[in-house]
């Protein structure tokens, strides 16, 4: 079974990221900032990018809200504020459920500019937030506390997002018109589920954990020293393996 772990080690070296959900990457037109002072209209234009801030990282919500989508697949408005029968998929966000939430943000200065690109996470995404009624209810949750945002947001018509098949990553597509677009991500912020838990995705055991268990094994790092004595040996391994096999809840 040793053997077995070391063989499924692959080669390359994986990263022991921290407890906290974190954004993974950004790519396309999408840009990675610190949380602005204001989302308002005209204040943060680009005609270059599209603006992704974290609004909080690991809040315990302490009420109820909703997400408008919670399952995979492209979504797209027929009109302002608007959605055909089973486009959406609502899911009641409860007290006591730790989030990470993500704000995206087009603004562009040139009218009808098209942006298009994708968020990364390291855990499973739980919703996104696209009309303006959600965005407002979700604020006293999920808004960053020094943004001041605007009105009306949402996406339109023309604008496309969709969370992927595996559930970390969102991809959008706008055609800004004259405003702007905005989305919000809610990303589960749960701790890795037990000591073998070492790599995104959080929360599922894989072989990324396996391979970053390897790597802090064999170079001695803490990470790889599961039972906290000091000692890489067969104990670690053992527990490990324990672990790993035993699964996620």
């Amino acid at each position: 079974m040793i053997s077995r772990v070391v063989a499924l080690s692959a080669a390359a070296a994986v990263c022991i990221t921290p407890a906290d959900a974190d954004i993974l990457g950004v790519s396309g037109d999408a840009s990675l900032i610190v949380a602005p002072p204001s989302v308002d209209a005209g204040v943060l234009e680009s005609d270059a990018a599209v603006q992704v801030f974290i609004e909080q990282d690991e809040r315990l919500t302490a009420s109820e809200f909703f997400v408008d989508v919670s399952e995979p697949g492209p979504v797209s408005p027929i009109g302002t504020d608007l959605y055909g029968a089973g486009a959406l998929s609502p899911l009641d966000i409860p007290p006591g459920t730790l989030i990470e939430s993500v704000y995206i943000h087009a603004d562009p200065i040139t009218p009808n500019t098209n942006f298009a690109g994708r968020v990364d996470f390291d855990r499973e995404i739980i919703g996104l937030i696209i009309r303006p009624a959600t965005f407002d209810a979700s604020d006293a949750e999920a808004a960053s506390p020094t943004t001041v945002y605007g009105t009306a947001r949402q996406i339109g018509p023309g604008d496309t997002v969709r969370i992927t098949g595996d559930r970390t990553s969102v991809v959008f597509a706008f055609d800004t018109g004259t405003g702007t677009d905005q989305i919000r991500v809610l990303v589960s912020a749960d701790p890795p589920c037990n000591e073998a838990d070492l790599a995104p995705i959080f929360g599922r055991l894989d072989l990324s954990d396996i391979s970053a268990f390897v790597s802090a094994f064999t170079s001695g790092d803490p990470a790889g020293d599961l039972n906290e004595d000091g000692i890489f040996d067969l104990a670690d391994i053992g527990l490990f393996i324990a672990a790993f096999t035993a699964g996620c809840p």
